[in-house]
């Protein structure tokens, strides 16, 4: 059903600033199965009735959870691999690249970590010789980020987009 309310283009985008981190996440099962090991503090007291009856959870349970946890968030992070794969061919994508994933031009992580201003980005572009306005570079931004959303979501997104497209035209 077409829910008018979720804004698409917005949850692909936060998909997206967050694909660096999902990928390094499930990169290493083992890391993300590992217990944390939980700091508590030297100047707080804990006290407890003795009619609690609250049990700490078993370590197998614990571990379980966070096997479920990983599965699901594997599940979702490829949902996203895959679409971006789709895209990653278009000479659209090294904004994507660029504006969500801190990485240059070429494709290479950069080392800082502050994400780059459009300024940056058009004069690194304009450098390459692939692109030379902000205006276009923006276009190219919510083009591929809206086609990205119907590939994510589905018909209710492609509605949401066209209705979008609808008003801001008219």
């Amino acid at each position: 059903p077409y829910a008018p309310d979720i804004k698409y283009f917005r949850s692909t985008e936060k998909l997206l600033y967050s694909y660096t981190i999902l990928k390094r996440l499930v990169e290493d099962k083992e890391a993300y199965l590992r217990p944390e090991l939980r700091r508590t503090s030297t100047s707080l007291v804990y006290v407890t009735s003795r009619k609690s009856t609250a049990k700490s959870e078993p370590v197998e349970q614990l571990i379980q959870n966070r096997l479920v946890s990983y599965e699901r968030t594997k599940m979702r992070f490829d949902e996203i691999a895959h679409v971006v794969r789709l895209f990653k061919s278009k000479k659209e994508f090294v904004i994507v690249r660029m504006y969500y994933f801190n990485e240059d031009a070429q494709g290479r992580t950069r080392p800082d970590e502050h994400p780059y201003t459009w300024e940056e980005m058009m004069f690194e572009l304009s450098e390459a010789n692939i692109l030379h306005d902000t205006k276009t570079a923006r276009k190219w931004k919510n083009s591929i980020v809206t086609d990205m959303a119907i590939c994510l979501f589905g018909k209710p997104a492609a509605i949401n987009a066209a209705r979008f497209l609808t008003v801001s035209s008219a």
